[in-house]
C-alpha cells in the first residue's frame, strides 16, 4: 500500500513537472505531438530515390533497415551539433526538425521556402554557433515607417463610433503597416501612428507643445520612461511619461507645467513585415504552423541526414550518391504530408541514441529476415542476390515494443487433493402415515377434563411436505461439504 502512495505521489510530481515546463515555453512552441509523420516523410524519400537508381528494397530489407538506422543517428546527432541547435532541443525537445535543418545545412541549401505567405529562411552565413539567425519575411506586407521626425501623424481611431463623434471622417485610417497607435488630441476621436514607444511619447509631447503654445510661453518638454529598465522589442513596447513645463501666466501663476501619461497600443489591423531570431524567438502564428511542411525542405533534409549517415563509421546501409541526391520529387511519393507542426516532436535523447526510428511506416511490424533483394554490391544493376541481416532488428532498434523481453511463466503448483467415505444408512423415524395419539385425560378438583391433539396433528400433516424438503437440502449440503474437503 505504501508503495502505491509513493508511486501516486511521483507521477503527480512529474505531471505538475510537465505543466510547468510547458508554460515555460513561448505560447506557439508548447505542447508537441509526435506523430512520426516527417520521419516516415523521410524514409519514404530515400526509399523513392533509391527505386529511381534502381534498387528496390522491401519491407524486411535489412540493409535498408540500416540505412534508417543511420539516419535516425545522424538526425538525433543534429540537434546537438552547435550551441544554437542544442539549446532549441533542450526547449522544443528533440528531434526538432527545424533544429535538423539548421544543423546540417539543409536549409541553406533549400533557401528561402513558403510558409504561408510568409518566407522561412536563414539569414546568417554558417551552420553553427549563436550566428544562425532564421527569419520569417511576409512579402506581402507594407514595410513599417520610420518614426516621425519633428511632426505627428493623424489617424482616425479604432475605436471612434461615428454616431457619437462626428469627426471620426475628417482622418485617414490607421494603416496596416503602423504597429502601434496613441491617442491623440483629446476629444478629437484621433491617433499617433507610431512604430514604437518612444516614437508614441515624441509625437505626442511635439502635439501636445503645439497644442499648449497658443495659451502659453516658453513652452519645452522631456521624456523619460515610466518603468525603468523596460524593452522597446516586446510588445508591448515601453510607455514614456512626458513631463511638460512652461513659463506661468499671470492669471495662473501657480501652474507652471503638466504631465501626460503615454502608453502605446498595439494596431489590430497591423501586418507584421517579418521576424528575425533564432528558433525560439519567431512567433508563427497558428495558421502557418497548419500548413504543409514544404517538400524541398523535407527533401533537403532527408538527402543532407543520408548524406551524415554514410559518414560515420560502421556505415554499411545503401550507398548515398551525391549526384543523385533525393529530390522533392521523391518526397512527394510519401504517404503522409506533414504540416510545420509535426517538426516540434519526441523526447530528447544522448547523441549516438537509436531512439529516433526513421521508417517509411509508424512502426515496423515485420522482423529483418534474409531473402532475395537488390545486391548491395551492384547497386545501380537492379539484379538480385541473396543478403544476410547485419544485425538483429532489435539491435537496429532496441526500444521497438516486440523487442521488450517478455521472460516466463513460472511453473504451476501442484493442485492438492483428497478423499472423504460418505456412508448413509436408514434412520427410524416413524412409520410413514402415523395416526394422531388418543387425547389425554386428567382429573382437577374431582372433575375430569380431556385434551386433545388434533389441532396440533393438522399443524404438522400441513407442514410436513416442508420438512420433508429442508431435509432433503441438508442432506444434500453434507454430501457436496464432504466431496469438496
Amino acid at each position: 500500500m505504501y508503495k502505491k502512495i509513493v508511486l501516486v505521489c511521483a507521477l503527480v510530481a512529474m505531471l505538475s513537472q510537465q505543466v510547468a515546463n510547458a508554460q515555460a515555453l513561448p505560447f506557439f512552441w508548447s505542447n508537441p505531438v509526435f506523430t512520426g509523420a516527417v520521419n516516415r516523410a523521410i524514409g519514404s524519400g530515400i526509399a523513392a530515390n533509391l527505386a529511381r537508381r534502381g534498387i528496390t528494397v522491401a519491407a524486411n530489407d535489412a540493409t535498408f533497415a540500416e540505412t534508417m538506422s543511420f539516419v535516425g543517428k545522424a538526425a538525433n546527432d543534429a540537434n546537438y551539433v552547435s550551441t544554437a541547435a542544442g539549446a532549441a532541443a533542450t526547449v522544443f525537445g528533440a528531434p526538432v526538425w527545424l533544429s535538423a535543418l539548421v544543423s546540417v545545412g539543409a536549409l541553406a541549401a533549400a533557401g528561402a521556402v513558403a510558409w504561408g505567405v510568409y518566407q522561412f529562411s536563414q539569414t546568417s552565413s554558417g551552420t553553427s554557433g549563436s550566428a544562425v539567425q532564421l527569419s520569417l519575411q511576409n512579402p506581402t506586407a507594407a514595410p513599417v515607417p520610420p518614426p516621425v521626425s519633428g511632426g505627428w501623424t493623424s489617424y482616425t481611431s479604432p475605436n471612434c463610433n461615428p454616431a457619437t463623434t462626428t469627426v471620426c471622417a475628417n482622418h485617414p485610417a490607421l494603416p496596416s503597416n503602423v504597429p502601434y497607435y496613441t491617442s491623440g488630441y483629446p476629444n478629437s476621436g484621433t491617433v499617433f501612428g507610431c512604430s514604437n514607444g518612444l516614437d508614441c511619447a515624441t509625437q505626442a509631447a511635439l502635439a501636445e507643445v503645439n497644442f499648449q503654445s497658443s495659451a502659453v510661453q516658453n513652452i519645452q518638454y522631456t521624456i523619460n520612461p515610466m518603468f525603468q529598465g523596460c524593452s522597446e522589442s516586446v510588445s508591448p513596447p515601453c510607455s514614456y511619461n512626458v513631463q511638460l513645463t512652461w513659463a506661468p501666466n499671470a492669471d495662473n501663476p501657480t501652474v507652471s507645467g503638466e504631465v501626460i501619461s503615454v502608453s502605446p497600443m498595439f494596431n489590430p489591423a497591423f501586418v507584421s513585415p517579418g521576424q528575425t531570431g533564432n528558433l525560439t524567438q519567431l512567433q508563427p502564428t497558428s495558421d502557418m504552423m497548419a500548413q504543409p511542411f514544404p517538400q524541398q525542405l523535407t527533401a533537403s533534409l532527408a538527402d543532407s541526414l543520408w548524406k551524415n549517415a554514410a559518414a560515420q563509421p560502421g556505415y554499411d546501409g545503401y550507398p548515398y550518391d551525391a549526384t543523385n541526391p533525393v529530390s522533392q520529387s521523391d518526397v512527394a511519393t510519401s504517404p503522409v504530408t506533414p504540416t510545420w507542426n509535426d517538426v516540434l516532436e519526441s523526447p530528447a535523447r544522448a547523441p549516438g541514441s537509436t531512439s529516433v526510428p526513421i521508417s517509411t511506416q509508424p512502426i515496423p511490424s515485420t522482423p529483418y529476415t534474409p531473402g532475395q533483394t537488390t545486391d548491395p554490391s551492384n547497386p545501380a544493376s537492379g539484379t538480385t542476390g541473396t543478403t544476410t541481416p547485419t544485425q538483429d532488428p532489435c539491435q537496429l532498434e532496441p526500444n521497438a515494443s516486440a523487442c521488450a523481453p517478455l521472460g516466463s511463466a513460472p511453473a504451476a503448483p501442484p493442485i492438492s487433493t483428497s478423499s472423504t467415505n460418505v456412508s448413509m444408512s436408514p434412520w427410524n423415524v416413524g412409520p410413514a402415515d402415523g395416526s394422531c395419539p388418543a387425547p389425554k385425560t386428567f382429573e382437577v378438583f374431582g372433575s375430569s377434563y380431556s385434551l386433545a391433539f388434533d389441532p396440533l396433528c393438522s399443524l404438522v400433516q400441513s407442514i410436513r411436505p416442508v420438512v420433508l424438503a429442508l431435509c432433503a437440502l441438508a442432506a444434500a449440503f453434507i454430501v457436496a461439504m464432504g466431496v469438496t474437503a
